[in-house]
């Protein structure tokens, strides 16, 4: 297949160790061709390695990369970031979130304990649909930090009973019972 890569015409396109790649006429300029990204390989021949969205432009039926080229046109419109169903188990496990979080402030840690799995489980469901959804992944990153300040308070709490239980148990053992 003929493809004219802007300024570059009659590029021969071919598959080069497993890569689309276009080769150039030989009588086409040394400047032009560096120009335009082409690189030289080890047996004297340029070539130009295409990228994803340029091998999709060929796959299309596009033999002309000129001014036109909207190399935008051939994104994933599936993986933008925006899939309602993404959005929709986000928003449930912010709401599974905040419902755990309410018991805890009356210090009741099983519902917490569950609300906070279904909330991490929906997040990560809504990650592996959508990996860019930008929803999810901020969820997600609050997820990760509100649990190391949960972790944090509960060591710190394990430490400062330890404290208060080594103190008693010093008091009790200074204290002198007459008998």
């Amino acid at each position: 297949m003929v493809v004219n890569y802007y300024e570059v015409k009659n590029c021969r396109y071919e598959i080069y160790d497993n890569c689309p790649v276009l080769f150039p006429p030989d009588d086409t300029a040394e400047s032009l061709l560096r120009e335009y990204g082409f690189v030289k390989l080890i047996d004297g021949r340029w070539c130009k390695f295409l990228s994803v969205t340029e091998y999709q432009h060929i796959l299309h039926g596009n033999v002309n990369f000129d001014i036109s080229y909207n190399p935008l046109k051939y994104t994933d419109s599936e993986n933008t970031g925006n899939n309602r169903f993404s959005n929709i188990l986000s928003i449930l496990s912010l709401i599974c979130f905040a419902v755990g979080i309410e018991p805890f402030l009356v210090m009741s840690f099983t519902p917490v304990f569950v609300f906070w799995g279904f909330a991490i489980a929906l997040v990560i469901a809504a990650r592996v649909i959508t990996p860019k959804n930008i929803f999810a992944k901020v969820l997600s990153i609050l997820y990760i930090i509100v649990g190391i300040i949960i972790t944090i308070l509960i060591i710190i709490l394990i430490i400062a009973c330890q404290h208060m239980c080594d103190s008693c148990i010093n008091a009790f053992n200074d204290c002198h019972i007459p008998g």
